[in-house]
């Protein structure tokens, strides 16, 4: 991920969509296991990446389910991705995430799938405003933590206003306090259900970019080496940080790839940043594999409370708890194999190859060459990966 910007840039924020703009609210909250886990891949997953949001019926507006049910939807719609919760205050919000674009959606029984490929951040700019009264003159029965019948998946009226986007740090550090505004001890009983931590991918180059964007697949050039920065924050505390609150943890399931870096990401302070690397090794033929993300939280065995925040604590008085994983899939080749194979295919053909001595060029001299190489040319693509 070698793409450079800089966050100071204002011209980085922009407004979030235009006027003629489709937008699909896709709500989420805090009330699911797995809405958490949804919830920290759309802050913390690359622009380009590619999430899953799933709606029971009940919870879908009435004419948008008939679209996808018809198969009728077109794919030139914007999503918006909004979290419902209480607020420090205790009073229902509405907090905007992140934009993208609907790759996919359909209906599957009484449920309904929505693909999205993640862009930028997405956040209100004006210091009175508040994204729920926006919110609420351009759509329908909004959710709260009192309406068990709202409509998380439903089209806007209009495009909103009022939004800025940003595709940068800058814009993920906006969001990440805009949720944990929300997701705090004080505003949900279910205190071990929140997420003590958050993280982001910066943005990779415009190469892996754009395949991200169109497969949602993870794309690295056969002999590259490839970096994931990794930025982490931690819920605002007034406490010392003094036992990790738990990690990132990045699995590589890849016959060319491997690790020159740790694979662990440890959250131990308040802000951090980390850049993890891979490599590939030499190969015939495009090989695909996966790449795992997970986000491990850390709860601690304790016998008296009041004395966490000032001892350290032994990693074997501690449990890991899995709260989230991401897989992306994972293709390494691109056209090196194919030359390579042509190349070392060339040279055996050429081995096997006889000049008159006149040094003329005889068709016939030349069919077991061809047949040399394309004999191995196509058993080398076929699948010869070096171990």
């Amino acid at each position: 991920m070698n793409a450079t910007y800089n966050n100071t840039v204002p011209s980085r924020t922009n407004s979030a969509y235009n006027s003629e703009d489709k937008i699909i609210l896709c709500a989420t909250s805090l009330h699911h296991r797995r809405y958490l886990e949804d919830i920290i891949h759309v802050i913390g997953l690359p622009i380009g990446a590619h999430v899953r949001l799933r709606y029971r019926k009940p919870y879908v507006e009435q004419a948008y389910w008939d679209m996808l049910n018809a198969g009728t939807l077109s794919n030139n719609f914007k999503a918006l991705v909004a979290v419902s919760g209480l607020n420090s205050h205790g009073t229902p919000s509405i907090i905007p995430l992140r934009k993208g674009s609907i790759v996919s959606a359909r209906c599957d029984g009484d449920l309904a799938t929505v693909d999205i490929s993640l862009e930028e951040y997405i956040f209100t700019t004006s210091p009175g405003s508040s994204f729920l009264d926006l919110l609420s003159v351009i759509a329908k029965n909004l959710p709260n933590a009192k309406n068990n019948t709202a409509l998380y998946l439903q089209p806007l009226s209009t495009s909103p206003k009022g939004l800025s986007a940003n595709s940068t740090v800058k814009g993920w550090e906006k969001v990440a306090a805009a949720f944990f505004e929300i997701d705090n001890p004080t505003s949900d009983k279910h205190t071990d259900s929140l997420v003590p931590f958050l993280f982001h991918i910066r943005k990779p180059s415009d190469t892996v970019t754009k395949k991200l964007k169109k497969l949602g697949q993870l794309f690295i050039k056969m002999g590259d080496k490839f970096d994931m920065e990794f930025h982490t924050i931690a819920r605002p505390t007034t406490n010392a940080i003094r036992n990790p609150l738990g990690e990132i943890v990045i699995d590589l399931s890849h016959p060319a790839a491997s690790f020159i870096s740790s694979r662990r990401v440890r959250v131990d302070s308040s802000r951090d940043v980390k850049t993890l690397g891979l490599t590939t090794t030499p190969l015939f033929s495009n090989a695909d594999g996966h790449l795992s993300i997970r986000t491990n939280i850390f709860q601690y065995e304790k016998s008296d409370p009041t004395s966490v925040s000032e001892s350290l604590i032994p990693a074997s008085k501690r449990i890991e708890l899995t709260l989230a994983r991401y897989d992306f899939p994972l293709r390494v080749g691109g056209i090196r194999p194919v030359l390579a194979s042509a190349l070392i295919a060339g040279a055996a053909a050429l081995s096997v190859y006889k000049f008159t001595t006149q040094g003329e060029f005889k068709g016939q001299d030349a069919v077991i060459p061809a047949v040399i190489f394309i004999l191995t040319f196509c058993g080398l693509t076929l699948g010869i990966i070096k171990k």
